[in-house]
């Protein structure tokens, strides 16, 4: 049994005799999701080929200017790839093979007993539409998952934070970082070894720990740790999310930066202190100590999270 087509089925059926094409049309539109356009030479069928279309095309062979492989061939020559079933007449093995060899899906021989021929036509215009469509579903599909692959690489890239996925145990299973230097060895000597194995044991035993709060609660779980990498000692800061099941997602970003703006900013809200001890010991005017106070707070680079 050819698969089951829903979908209306458009025919494009070439044929230099008016009879035979207004015969074959009655057959076959006893299908109800038959459409047939009929044409009596190659080069008309062309132009209506051009303009819409078909899902199919059925090509008598010996047709005035133009044959059925020459027609086929055209098509073929212009990269279509739509689906072709061309009639010949009785002991033309010959043309068959040309045909076939030409890029024909099918070929039928003509019969005396068109209702034989057009039943058995209709069931191979079934399977040769439902492959064509299965193949370009699947080339679509195809396409539309590269072209989600490559944006979702691309935006990954984009990030300037270390991406980690690991499973519940830790296992580093997949790694992107914008620089190698962030890394405590190169990518590949990562994979497949648990976080404890690679950093020390209090620092590993806090990435389990937040991996499999994560897990368990489905929430966002925040840790910062001081580790030394290639490019030396950093802060950095781990934000670990559920993923898939017993896998999370963790975005490491270096704030050594900020790390150094908060301790400058501890610095200059003690030298504020100092001086609003100053200005109750010697009369410092107000405006001085709101000016000192200022200079402190811009001399802070802010966060990167704001």
């Amino acid at each position: 049994m050819p698969p089951p087509i829903s979908m209306p089925i458009s025919i494009l059926y070439v044929d230099e005799e008016p009879a035979l094409l207004e015969l074959g049309k009655l057959f076959l539109e006893m299908e109800d999701t038959f459409c047939v356009t009929t044409c009596t030479t190659a080069k008309e069928a062309l132009d209506y080929h051009l303009r819409e279309p078909f899902d199919v095309i059925i090509s008598d062979y010996e047709m005035p200017e133009m044959n059925g492989i020459d027609f086929l061939q055209q098509l073929r020559g212009a990269s279509d790839q739509t689906p072709f079933i061309i009639l010949t007449g009785k002991s033309r093995e010959e043309v068959a093979i040309c045909a076939l060899n030409s890029g024909a899906d099918l070929y039928f021989q003509k019969t005396t007993d068109p209702k034989v021929q057009f039943a058995e036509l209709s069931h191979a215009i079934r399977i040769v539409v439902g492959k064509r469509r299965s193949e370009l579903a699947e080339f679509r599909n195809g396409k539309l998952l590269k072209e989600a692959k490559s944006l979702r690489l691309s935006i990954l890239e984009a990030i300037p934070d270390i991406l980690i996925r690991c499973d519940a145990e830790g296992t580093y299973l997949d790694i992107l970082t914008p620089d190698n230097k962030l890394l405590l060895s190169p990518k590949a000597e990562l994979i497949g070894k648990t976080v404890p194995e690679v950093v020390s044991e209090e620092i590993g035993l806090l990435f389990v720990e937040a991996i499999q709060k994560a897990l368990s609660t489905q929430e966002l779980q925040t840790i910062d740790y001081i580790l030394t990498v290639t490019a030396g000692k950093k802060f950095f800061e781990a934000r670990i999310v559920p993923y898939v099941a017993d896998e999370v997602l963790i975005l490491i970003r270096d704030i050594t930066v900020r790390k150094g703006a908060e301790a400058r900013l501890r610095h200059h809200l003690r030298r504020a202190e100092a001086l609003l001890t100053l200005h109750r010991m010697s009369g410092a005017t107000e405006q001085q100590l709101l000016d000192a106070t200022l200079d402190a707070g811009l001399s802070v680079t802010e966060s990167p999270y704001g």
